[in-house]
């Protein structure tokens, strides 16, 4: 469509201001008409290479985020170490009702900041006070996004 209207324009410049004007007109066109195909295709390149970064998942942010504040030394996603493991925890707090999950998050939130033990057998975990509490919720959205966990039999929520 450019290049057919581009050659139209460029018969009716010659035909009214001359070959040399018409060349002009028509080499700057072509010039726009190029620069913005490249800019275009650049976009267009640039967003495809950058479309998986948008793509990565909160989750990975978030585990660097647990690893971070040291939640990996006692934690792992698919195994217990000291503590319970990340998809068992989600497999026992997870909820598909909205205001259980939320009280869950909430109750989890405090637990990790100010420690206890009972919950998960007799290894209390520690408190938490220097993770600050936005910080502990992306983790806790993280541990409760987690898949194929099983509660485990230790498991004993406080009433």
């Amino acid at each position: 469509m450019t290049i057919i209207y581009s050659a139209q324009t460029t018969i009716l410049s010659i035909k009214r201001y001359g070959m040399r004007a018409a060349t002009n007109y028509s080499a700057r066109l072509l010039e726009e008409n190029i620069k913005d195909f490249y800019v275009k295709k650049i976009a267009l390149f640039l967003a495809a290479g950058l479309m998986p970064l948008a793509f990565l998942s909160v989750a990975h942010a978030d585990a660097a985020l647990a690893a971070a504040k040291g939640c990996t030394a006692c934690h792992q996603v698919d195994k217990k170490i000291l503590g319970p493991a990340y998809n068992a925890v989600a497999a026992c707090y997870g909820s598909a009702d909205a205001a259980k999950l939320a009280a869950n998050k909430a109750s989890l939130v405090k637990h990790v900041k100010e420690g206890g033990a009972g919950v998960w057998g007799p290894i209390p975990m520690p408190a938490h006070p220097a993770v600050a509490n936005e910080d502990i919720g992306k983790i806790v959205d993280w541990v409760l996004a987690q898949k194929d966990g099983t509660c485990p039999k230790e498991f004993k929520p406080k009433a």
